[in-house]
């Protein structure tokens, strides 16, 4: 459903990582055509989730995300993207078109905040370096996730969440504190 103008952001992304979700979990593996933002100003044709200069101030940051997440006018794509901390706690996440948040490949300098979020599409973090934590105590996912080579500095808390399609993990890694307890089991 993405619409390109001529003031389309020019980004495409490139997977700079192989590692694939596994096959026990069904994820979308498809890698996205291109970005659906439209390009900021003075950024060389680039969308704020994907520009090089980073004078964006980070709640401008998450709430274009959650505009972006809600606009059945876009996609919900930021792969390849370069994000600031994300608070969508205790929101309901959904795609107008049912298809994934796809995060895959972001770099995220800080942490995403998913507690008590209930998540009704597909979330592809296949593959994103955060800087920070990964926060989803009591949340849930109502669709698959993939954490496939992803990678977290300051830790995993998914105590009480709920994963209802499982969880891609393979090649997932944490350089600090991971507490998870979950219900159901978590492939």
């Amino acid at each position: 459903m993405a619409h390109t103008t001529a003031s389309a952001c020019s980004y495409r992304y490139q997977t700079l990582s192989h590692t694939q979700p596994a096959d026990t979990v069904d994820v979308p593996r498809t890698d996205p055509d291109g970005c659906p933002h439209p390009a900021a100003d003075g950024e060389d044709d680039r969308c704020l989730f994907h520009a090089t200069e980073r004078e964006f101030p980070p709640a401008a940051l998450t709430e274009s995300f959650i505009d972006s997440v809600k606009s059945p006018e876009r996609d919900a794509t930021f792969a390849g993207g370069r994000l600031g901390d994300l608070d969508l706690s205790n929101r309901v996440l959904d795609t107008s078109d049912g298809e994934p948040i796809d995060l895959r490949g972001v770099t995220i300098d800080g942490s995403i905040d998913l507690t008590g979020a209930i998540v009704n599409v597909p979330l592809l973090l296949g593959n994103a370096a955060l800087t920070g934590a990964l926060e989803g105590e009591r949340s849930t996912f109502e669709a698959p996730v993939d954490l496939a080579g992803t990678s977290v500095e300051k830790g995993v808390y998914l105590h009480n969440a709920t994963f209802e399609s499982g969880i891609a993990a393979n090649g997932f890694e944490v350089a600090s504190l991971m507490r998870v307890r979950s219900r159901p089991l978590v492939r």
